[in-house]
């Protein structure tokens, strides 16, 4: 594979981690929540989340990371077929430039997956105000998170900021066909 994406990019999101199975499960319990839908995601990673969302019929996802990130991201949605209803764009949370382009979108829901790990308050800050300056009105905000032990701090800001908008997941099943039909690319 001849990406050199991957030698810029932090290896976090370079793997489809348990939380982001979780999440794909929690959304095909309920496609509706995503169906026709303008969707933002925060953090992608692999961008599998996004995939989700569009394979469930969400009429637009923008799936976002650190511009370093995008290149995983765009192989990925080539990969799916998916660049009619997924694009990328770089977003650094709190930078007033990539949130200036994104806000020009009016995102129905902002989701986000595995996004923080033991982060200074000054990043869950700035998550918490991108989550907030990209959704429409009452436009929901679902992040997904793995709690490894004494992480309760990094949840905190983000779900204290806008409390209304906290949901709690379950395991469901569905995530298996759809699963099947997602082809990500392998980061060496």
């Amino acid at each position: 594979l001849d990406a050199p994406w991957l030698e810029e990019a932090d290896s976090t999101g370079h793997r489809l981690w348990p939380v982001c199975v979780a999440l794909a499960r929690y959304l095909c319990a309920d496609p509706g929540f995503v169906r026709g839908k303008r969707v933002v995601e925060l953090g992608a990673g692999t961008g599998a989340a996004g995939l989700v969302c569009a394979a469930l019929g969400a009429r637009h996802v923008t799936v976002t990371d650190m511009p370093d990130a995008l290149g995983l991201i765009q192989a990925n949605i080539d990969r799916n077929d998916l660049s009619a209803t997924v694009s990328t764009a770089p977003c650094t949370w709190g930078d007033e430039g990539h949130l200036a382009a994104l806000s020009t979108s009016q995102f129905d829901l902002v989701i986000g997956c595995d996004v923080v790990y033991k982060q200074p308050a000054r990043v869950l800050e700035a998550l918490a105000a991108t989550q907030l300056a990209l959704a429409c009105g009452t436009a929901p905000i679902l992040v997904a998170y793995e709690f490894r032990g004494s992480l309760l701090e990094d949840s905190c800001v983000a779900r204290d900021q806008n409390p209304r908008q906290t949901r709690a997941m379950r395991d469901c099943d569905g995530i298996h066909a759809l699963s099947a039909r997602l082809r990500l690319t392998r980061a060496p």
